[in-house]
């Protein structure tokens, strides 16, 4: 797993499992709101954080 793939779980992991507001955890990562948004529902819909990393392994 790389440093990048990291960050988006740990901000899906907030988002989804300890429902903190997506304002928060924007301030505390550092990212904006549409990419979190973004991991979050790539994530309800096919269960990964990355589709970059979906592209490479196919």
């Amino acid at each position: 797993m790389t440093c990048q793939n990291n960050i988006h779980w740990r901000a899906v992991v907030i988002l989804h499992m300890y429902d903190v507001p997506l304002e928060h955890v924007s301030e505390l990562l550092g990212a904006k709101q549409r990419t979190l948004r973004r991991w979050h529902n790539l994530f309800l819909r096919e269960g990964i954080v990355n589709d970059k990393a979906k592209r490479n392994h196919a």
